[in-house]
């Protein structure tokens, strides 16, 4: 599966954190990406987020508005291709 750079960067980041044992939010995540974002860059961020959860890339095992991040097989397959 090819990624796009926002993709596959937000994949090894997450990969990074569950390995520390941290499963982080999508705005965790993406503050060890960027730092600081711009609103703008974080709605993009969010869209990146539910499109990998969508390829089953990115598993969310937290429950209403509470986000716990975990990468899932198929995501870090997708980093090794």
């Amino acid at each position: 599966m090819r990624l796009a750079k926002a993709q596959r960067g937000f994949l090894q980041s997450l990969k990074v954190m569950n390995t520390a044992g941290v499963y982080p939010n999508v705005l965790q995540v993406v503050s060890t990406i960027e730092g600081s974002l711009s609103y703008g860059q974080t709605v993009y961020r969010y869209k990146v987020y539910n499109q990998l959860v969508t390829l089953g890339l990115v598993r969310d095992s937290g429950s209403g508005r509470m986000h716990e991040l975990e990468i899932t097989t198929d995501g870090l397959r997708a980093l090794e291709g």
